[in-house]
């Protein structure tokens, strides 16, 4: 299945209709090229569906739903995909670049046939092993050729299974996982990909890049909010405040659900859940400050084992 095609259109009653005409030679043929036509459509309107009631939460809530899953909805229906729902996918190992084109991987094609509620096609048949069967040896255990240091995460980096393909785990887990970014990549793209996935980069950026400051002329219970490029107010205290984008224009009052250790915490928050696409605005400067962490980070080589 293509990220490029045009809406499918449901096989309609009198298709169904015209299989009583045709010869059993051209049957199998025509049936077969109307369920996979049928597949499609059922697929896409599937995503059509899911699509809207994920842009129905956004609104509610902008971190409800993952880039992630709009990706593989869009993917579904065709659709231009913003540049870090493509590097979700590929992350995820959901599709790959072909030239210009993104393409979904046996992975992804697996994922969408669920959408048309198709149980996702076996990706791998092994045969049983039997007394005549040569069982191939297990692969040996991936060894960190390097490790990445970001402050007091640690990152180990080892061969994948194919060539220039790169593996990576913390070093306090077991479980090794595939990277998107390979060696030709660079170290930075690599580490910016280990902090995206391993940790949550917005959550932190907006915890160490969020400002708060004390707005005297507006009354001595308000206080201005500066990340980036937004800014946003909050009046009174813990127990019960107020969120404005434009103090001139009026307030709206905090739902009470809302909680914070602090008034920076609860206007964090506040911004959250208040501003329309809040994580989305910001998630451009989020990645620059990440690759600016990989650069600067404390790459060290592991060195082999001797027996």
């Amino acid at each position: 299945m293509s990220a490029e095609f045009a809406p499918a259109q449901a096989v309609s009653p009198s298709e169904l209709l015209g299989l009583l005409d045709l010869a059993p030679k051209d049957l199998s043929v025509t049936v077969r090229a109307m369920a996979e036509r049928q597949a499609q459509a059922q697929t896409q309107a599937s995503a059509r569906a899911m699509l809207a009631l994920m842009e129905a939460l956004v609104e509610l809530d902008p971190s409800s739903v993952s880039h992630l899953m709009r990706a593989v909805m869009r993917l579904a229906l065709g659709q231009s995909l913003l540049a870090v729902e493509k590097t979700a996918l590929r992350i995820a190992g959901l599709a790959d670049l072909q030239g210009e084109t993104l393409r979904p991987t046996a992975e992804g094609e697996a994922i969408l046939s669920l959408l048309a509620g198709r149980a996702a096609p076996a990706l791998e048949q092994p045969r049983p092993a039997t007394a005549e069967t040569n069982v191939a040896p297990a692969p040996a255990m991936p060894e960190a050729f390097a490790t990445m240091r970001f402050g007091e995460i640690t990152f180990e980096v080892a061969e994948g299974a194919t060539p220039d393909s790169l593996l990576f785990r913390t070093s306090d887990q077991g479980e090794w996982l595939p990277l998107g970014a390979d060696r030709a990549s660079g170290w930075t793209e690599i580490g910016a990909e280990m902090l995206n996935r391993a940790t949550d980069t917005t959550g932190t950026y907006v915890q160490t890049h969020t400002i708060r400051l004390p707005e005297a002329d507006l009354g001595e219970d308000v206080h201005r909010f500066e990340l980036d490029h937004l800014h946003w107010w909050i009046k009174g205290d813990l127990s019960k405040a107020a969120f404005s984008t434009d103090p001139k224009s009026g307030w709206e009052a905090l739902d009470t659900s809302l909680k914070g250790a602090t008034l920076r915490d609860l206007g964090i928050a506040a911004a959250e859940r208040m501003l329309p696409g809040f994580r989305v605005q910001i998630e451009a400067d989020v990645q620059s400050w990440v690759r600016r962490m990989a650069h600067a980070a404390a790459i060290m080589p592991v060195l082999p084992r001797v027996a």
